[in-house]
Formats: structure tokens, C-alpha cells, sequence
């Protein structure tokens, strides 16, 4: 359990600063509701509380200008503990819910060896997909040999992107969390949810085709990936204050970190099916 005497200090703090939270959040976040998700967050992960204190008031306002809730429970954002410090990483769950704050619908899909489908690049581009019925599952019979991500917008043109087995798996190997699984010998969710990790790919592949709030959630998440440190802050007196990324570069040996994440991610992701499957 949490240390209550800490948490108690981190709550009144947390009420001070709800102006400058105030300032940046966007209308669909309203500040109660951030404060109740971070307390509920460090309750959860008492390692948080251990952390730097100014690494958690710079995670939690990287979720407050992103507009992403670090719940760590339906998949939108979490709070990890990496090398003393706090930093909030968006989810790709995150990333799908910045696109329909402005009327994207993002989807994730994998694409089987049973399955039908045309990918078409040019003047027209599309991409159709017709999953194969009864097929199963089974990787040994019926395995992956893609992804892809669509969205579409009431008003704009869809947009989409797909990648081939080869390009999942490169960026799979290019993971710092990937490799720091390896290298300690324990089982990723590359491992365990192969499929759910291929469907995300492509959806964050996608943000660079989408708003700038969700091209920046997704820099952050692949910069932490990629074993550094990244914040997000706003610039006062601005109507529309930009987001800077402040990166703090980390060693290699901190590769637990993404690590963590990942597994968090497939926890959230396995605690929310099995909550709308009760």
C-alpha cells in the first residue's frame, strides 16, 4: 500500500497546482478529473511516490497538455518509474482517443494468410480487407503476415497505413524494451500478445498522418521507447500554445524502463477485455 503520510503531501501539492493544470487542459479533461486519476495512479504504483518529486509534476503535466488521463487501467496514458524519475507515456489507446477529439475514427487490424486483401498507393489509395471465416488463429496454420491502421473523418479524405510482417517485426527489434527483455532473459508482450502488438504498430505508424496533439503523444512514447526521457510543456500567453519536447537521454542499462511500459500497456489492454467480456 502506498505510503499515506507521502500521499497525503503529494495531494495537497497536486491541489496547489491545479491553476497551472487549469491553464493547459484541453475542455474534454476537466482538472478534478486528472487529480483523481494521478492519485489513483501513484495508489496503484507506489514506486511513483519513491521517484523524484519534480520528474512527477513534469509527467503529470505532460499528461495535462496532451489531454491524456494517466489511469493506467483502460490503456490511455501511464505514470512509469524509470531510474528515479517519473514520466507519463501515452498509450496507443491514448493516441485513438486525441484522433476522435477531432473526428477521427482510428482502427488497428492484423492481416492473416487466410485472409483476402488489397493494399492500393497512387491517386486513389486504399486498402480492403476481407478476414477469412473459420480460419483460426493459430500462427503454425493461419499466421500474421501484416497490419494496418485506418482513420477515417466525416469531412476528410481516410488515411491509412500498412505494414508488412518484415516492417512490424523491424520495429519490434528496434524496441528498447524488446531488446532489454531479451537481454534478461524474460518473456515481452512481443512474446505473450504477439497479435495485439502487431494491430498497435501501424496505429502509431499512423499519427504522423494525423493532428499534431497526437503526432506529439506519439513522439513521446517512441522517444521513450527508444530509451529517453520526454516531457511536454506549453508556452504561456498563447491561444494555441505549441508543445515542445524536452528529451533527457538516458544509458542503455535504464532499458528496464520501456520495458515496463510495455508490460503495462498488455495489462491494461487484458484487464479492459476481461472487463467487458464480465
Amino acid at each position: 500500500m502506498a505510503d499515506n503520510k507521502a500521499l497525503t503531501v503529494i495531494r495537497h501539492e497536486l491541489r496547489a497546482m491545479l491553476p497551472q493544470f487549469e491553464a493547459v487542459l484541453p475542455h474534454h479533461l476537466p482538472a478534478g478529473r486528472l487529480e483523481r486519476t494521478i492519485i489513483s495512479a501513484l495508489r496503484t504504483n507506489p514506486k511513483l511516490i519513491e521517484c523524484d518529486r519534480h520528474s512527477l509534476w513534469r509527467a503529470a503535466m505532460t499528461a495535462a497538455v496532451l489531454g491524456i488521463e494517466p489511469d493506467g487501467v483502460t490503456g490511455q496514458g501511464f505514470f512509469v518509474p524509470f531510474r528515479g524519475k517519473v514520466v507519463f507515456i501515452p498509450g496507443y489507446k491514448g493516441l485513438i482517443t486525441l484522433a476522435a477529439n477531432w473526428g477521427y475514427i482510428v482502427r488497428g487490424h492484423v492481416v492473416r494468410a487466410a485472409d483476402k486483401y488489397e493494399v492500393q498507393y497512387g491517386a486513389v489509395e486504399s486498402i480492403v480487407h476481407f478476414p477469412a471465416v473459420n480460419a483460426g488463429r493459430d500462427e503454425a496454420t493461419n499466421p500474421i503476415i501484416g497490419a494496418y491502421a485506418s482513420a477515417r473523418h466525416a469531412s476528410l479524405p481516410p488515411a491509412f497505413e500498412w505494414m508488412d510482417l518484415a516492417d512490424v517485426l523491424k520495429r519490434r527489434d528496434r524496441s528498447e524494451g524488446y531488446k532489454s527483455a531479451k537481454k534478461l532473459g524474460y518473456s515481452s508482450p512481443w512474446d505473450t500478445d504477439f497479435a495485439e502488438m502487431a494491430r498497435k504498430t501501424p496505429v502509431r505508424a499512423l499519427a504522423d498522418q494525423l493532428p499534431l496533439s497526437v503526432q506529439r503523444a506519439s513522439a513521446i512514447e517512441a522517444m521513450y521507447d527508444a530509451g529517453k526521457r520526454a516531457y511536454a510543456v506549453k508556452r504561456p500567453g498563447m491561444a494555441e500554445p505549441e508543445i515542445e519536447i524536452d528529451v533527457e537521454a538516458v544509458t542503455t542499462t535504464d532499458a528496464a524502463g520501456p520495458s515496463e511500459y510495455a508490460i503495462l500497456e498488455a495489462d491494461a489492454d487484458a484487464s479492459l477485455e476481461r472487463r467487458l467480456r464480465s
